[in-house]
C-alpha cells in the first residue's frame, strides 16, 4: 500500500477536514451552518466568515460548504495569500489555476490587467454549464501578516472594485481590452480569525459595506456535538482503518457533560456547547480504543466504546492535558524537548494567558530551538507558522493548548520553590545535633520499611538483552506493542514481589514525616489518598499518582521499574507466551474483570492471592495497573530520553487490573496515564539496582 493509499482515521484531530469525498462523508455536526453559509453566499456578493481559533472554519468550508455550492452551480475557488515573495495577485491567479485543475473544470483564463478584468474575462465551464466563481480567501489575515503595506493597499483597491462591481479607472492603455462596465459575475468570501476582524477596517474606505454580511462560526451545540461524535463512527468505508463502531449512551453523556464545562483548569458555569478541537481529540482517543478492541475481538464482533473504556472524566482530562506532552515527546532528543517546553510555556503565552507570536530568529537565540525542530512542531500541529515579511513567526496552534501548558508550568515552578525553601531552611537552621538525631531516626524507619516490603532478585540474561513486545502467538497485538525487538537491560535489579499495600504506604507517610528531617524534605504535595471502601490493609494501595509512587520508592532508596524491566520481570522466564503461565487466560492465575475460578473478587484482591510467576513475583498480571518510570513513546524501546523525561510526559502503566479483561492483561499490553492521574485500579511496586 502506498502512502497515498494509507488507511485513514475517522477523526482528523487538530488538522482541518479536507476537500475530498471521504472527508465530506465523515464531516458531521455542521449541516445547519453549512446551509446558512451557502444561502448567504448565494444571495450576497460578499460574505465575511470569522470565528475563534479551533472552531473549524476551514473544515466547514472544505467539507461542508463546497459541495453545496457546487450543486448550486457555484464554483468554490479557495485560495490563501500566504506567499509574500510572489505577492497577493500572483498567489490568487496560481491558486485559481490549481483549484480548477483539481476540480476538473474547463477554464479559460482571464486577463490579469486587474482583478476586475480577470473575472470579467475568465470563464469556468462544467460541461455546457457556465459556472459562477466564488473566490474564497481562506485565512484572510495573512494579507495583513505576510504582505507589505504597498502590496496590501493595491490588492485591497482591486479587490474592492471586484466586490463593488466597479470598473477600475486606468490611466494607461488597457491592452486593447474592450469590456462593458457591468460587474463581473463573481462572488467573494473572506474567512479569517475573529481576533483579526478589526483589521478589516483597513478595507472600510474602499468597501464601506465590508462587515454588512457577516457569518460567525461558533462552537458546537449539544445535538451538533453528539452528531459529530456518533455519525463518523458509523460510516463504513474500505479506506478507513477501523470498522464502524458505536458509543454507549453513558459515554456520549459523559463526553458532553465534561467538555461543556470548559477547558481543563477553568472553573466556569456549565455552558451549552463544546469546542470542536477538544471534541476531535477525545474522539481520536475513542477511535484508538475501538481499533484495539476490533483487533482483539476479530471481524465479527461489534464494538461499543463505553464511558469506562474512555477512563471517564479523568480519562478525558488526560487526553486533553497530554496533547502537548505527546507532541513534545515525539521530538528526538531530551535537549530539544526541554527547550521546546520552555518555549511553549513561557515565550508563547503572555501574562494574561493569551497566545503570542515569536520570530524564528528570536526563538533560535533565546530558546535554542532550531529550524528542523520548529518544522516538526508545525507538522505535529503544536505550533502554527506565519511567514511574514523577512521572517517566520510561530505561535501555539490553538487557544485550547494554553491552559494545559500553564498548568504544567505552575507545577514545575511549585516544585522548584519547594526545593529552594527546603534548602534555605536547612541553611538557616544550621542545627547539627537535632538534625543528626532526626536523620538517624528517619533512616531506621526507612530501613525497616525497605526490609519489610521484601525484594526478589531478577536474573538478568547474559549481555542484558531480551525480546520485548508482542509475541508471535499473540493474536491481540496492537501497534503500540510492535515491533517485537531486542531490548537491553543496562543494570541488574531487584523488584518487590508484591504491589505496595495500603499498610505499607500508610507507614511511608507516617514515617517520612515523623521527624524534623522528614518534614523538611517532604515535597509538600504528598497526600494520603482515600482508599475505596472495599479496600483493606493487605490490598494494593490505589489512587496514587506517579509522583506519589516516585516519592515512596525514593524513600526506600529505590525507584519505579523501567518498562523494559517490568516486562522482563513479568514474563518470569517465559519469553514467548502471551501470559506468564501460557497462551490462554485463566481466572485461576490473575484477578481480572468479573469473577470465576480462584478469582472471587469484584475489585482488588489482597496481594499474593494468586500463584507467583517463575521469578517469584505476585500479581504482575491483574489486580491493579502498575506505574513505570518510562515515558509513553513508540517502540522500539531505546535510550532516547524516555527514562529522563519531563514529569509532565505521560507514563507507561502495565499489567492490567481487576476492571479489565484478558486483552489488557497480556504481558506485552501497554497503556499510559498522565503523571497526576489517580484511579481505583492504579498502583505500583518499586525496583532497585544491584550488581550483576
Amino acid at each position: 500500500m502506498t502512502s497515498s493509499e494509507r488507511l485513514r482515521r475517522r477523526y482528523p484531530g487538530a488538522p482541518p477536514f479536507g476537500d475530498d469525498d471521504l472527508s465530506r462523508r465523515l464531516f458531521f455536526g455542521r449541516g445547519r451552518e453549512a446551509r446558512q453559509l451557502c444561502d448567504l453566499a448565494m444571495a450576497q456578493r460578499l460574505v465575511v466568515v470569522y470565528a475563534k481559533s479551533g472552531m473549524g472554519k476551514s473544515s466547514l468550508i472544505n467539507a461542508g460548504l463546497k459541495e453545496l455550492l457546487w450543486a448550486a452551480g457555484v464554483l468554490p475557488l479557495s485560495v490563501r495569500l500566504n506567499d509574500p515573495e510572489s505577492g497577493p495577485f500572483a498567489t490568487v491567479y496560481a491558486g485559481i489555476e490549481q483549484a480548477v485543475k483539481d476540480l476538473g473544470v474547463e477554464y479559460t483564463p482571464g486577463t490579469s490587467l486587474t482583478l476586475w478584468h480577470f473575472f470579467k474575462t475568465a470563464e469556468f465551464w462544467r460541461g455546457d454549464v457556465l459556472l459562477t466563481p466564488l473566490l474564497i480567501l481562506d485565512q484572510f489575515e495573512e494579507l495583513f501578516t505576510l504582505q507589505t503595506a504597498e502590496r496590501r493597499a493595491l490588492f485591497i483597491r482591486e479587490l474592492a472594485d471586484v466586490i463593488r462591481g466597479l470598473r477600475p479607472r486606468l490611466t494607461g492603455d488597457e491592452g486593447g481590452v474592450r469590456l462593458s462596465p457591468s460587474a463581473p459575475n463573481v462572488k467573494v468570501m473572506l474567512s479569517l480569525r475573529e481576533d483579526f476582524l478589526g483589521q478589516l477596517e483597513e478595507l472600510s474606505d474602499a468597501v464601506p459595506a465590508i462587515l454588512d454580511t457577516r457569518f460567525r462560526l461558533g462552537p458546537l451545540l449539544e445535538h451538533e456535538a453528539r452528531e459529530a461524535v456518533q455519525e463518523p463512527a458509523r460510516v463504513e468505508d474500505s479506506r478507513l482503518e477501523t470498522r464502524p463502531f458505536e458509543y454507549s449512551p453513558e459515554a456520549l453523556d459523559g463526553i458532553w457533560s465534561y467538555l461543556s464545562r470548559g477547558v481543563p483548569g477553568q472553573r466556569v458555569a456549565s455552558r451549552p456547547y463544546v469546542e470542536p478541537f477538544q471534541l476531535q481529540l477525545v474522539c481520536q482517543r475513542a477511535e484508538e480504543i475501538a481499533l484495539e478492541a476490533q483487533r482483539a475481538g476479530g471481524a465479527a464482533d461489534a464494538v461499543t466504546v463505553t464511558w469506562d473504556a474512555l477512563g471517564r472524566e479523568a480519562g478525558l482530562r488526560a487526553t486533553l492535558a497530554t496533547f502537548c506532552d505527546r507532541q513534545i515527546a515525539a521530538l528526538p532528543s531530551a535537549r530539544s524537548r526541554r527547550a521546546v517546553r520552555r518555549l511553549c510555556e513561557y515565550a508563547l503565552i503572555n501574562v494574561d494567558g493569551r497566545r503570542l507570536s515569536l520570530e524564528e530568529g528570536e526563538i533560535r537565540r533565546g530558546y535554542r530551538v532550531d529550524g528542523p525542530v520548529l518544522t516538526k512542531l508545525v507538522e505535529l500541529r503544536l505550533l502554527r507558522a506565519d511567514t511574514r515579511v523577512g521572517s517566520v513567526y510561530y505561535e501555539l496552534s490553538h487557544d485550547t493548548l494554553v491552559e494545559p501548558l500553564l498548568e504544567a508550568r505552575r507545577r514545575r515552578e511549585r516544585a522548584i520553590r519547594s526545593a529552594m525553601v527546603g534548602v534555605a531552611i536547612l541553611l538557616v537552621l544550621g542545627v547539627v545535633g537535632p538534625l543528626g538525631t532526626s536523620w538517624a531516626w528517619r533512616e531506621s524507619q526507612r530501613s525497616a520499611l525497605a526490609r519489610d516490603v521484601g525484594w526478589a532478585r531478577i536474573p538478568v540474561p547474559a549481555g542484558g538483552e531480551f525480546m520485548m513486545g508482542c509475541v508471535p502467538a499473540d493474536t491481540w497485538c496492537t501497534d503500540h506493542e510492535r515491533p517485537r525487538h531486542a531490548a537491553r537491560l543496562t543494570r541488574g535489579f531487584e523488584i518487590m514481589p508484591h504491589e505496595v499495600t495500603v499498610t505499607q504506604y500508610s507507614r511511608f507517610l507516617a514515617e517520612a514525616r515523623s521527624t524534623l528531617v522528614g518534614r523538611l524534605l517532604a515535597r509538600g504535595d504528598e497526600v494520603a489518598p482515600r482508599q475505596p471502601e472495599w479496600s483493606a490493609g493487605d490490598h494494593p494501595v490505589v489512587r496514587v499518582s506517579w509522583f506519589d509512587s516516585v516519592a515512596f520508592c525514593r524513600f526506600l532508596r529505590a525507584r519505579l521499574p523501567t518498562e523494559a524491566e517490568w516486562e522482563y520481570a513479568a514474563r518470569g522466564g517465559s519469553p514467548d507466551t502471551v501470559y506468564p503461565w501460557g497462551n490462554n487466560y485463566s481466572p485461576d492465575r490473575a484477578n481480572g474483570r468479573g469473577v470465576g475460578g480462584r478469582d472471587t473478587w469484584k475489585q482488588s484482591a489482597p496481594v499474593g492471592s494468586f500463584p507467583p510467576n517463575g521469578y517469584g513475583l505476585f500479581d504482575m498480571i491483574g489486580n491493579v495497573w502498575e506505574w513505570t518510570s518510562t515515558a509513553d513513546r513508540d517502540y522500539p524501546y531505546r535510550d532516547d530520553g524516555r527514562e529522563d523525561a519531563s514529569p509532565q510526559e505521560a507514563r507507561v502503566v502495565r499489567g492490567g487490573s481487576w476492571d479489565f479483561g484478558p486483552t489488557h492483561l497480556r504481558v506485552s499490553h501497554r497503556d499510559y496515564n498522565t503523571t497526576s492521574d489517580r484511579y481505583d485500579y492504579l498502583g505500583f511496586r518499586c525496583a532497585r539496582d544491584v550488581a550483576r
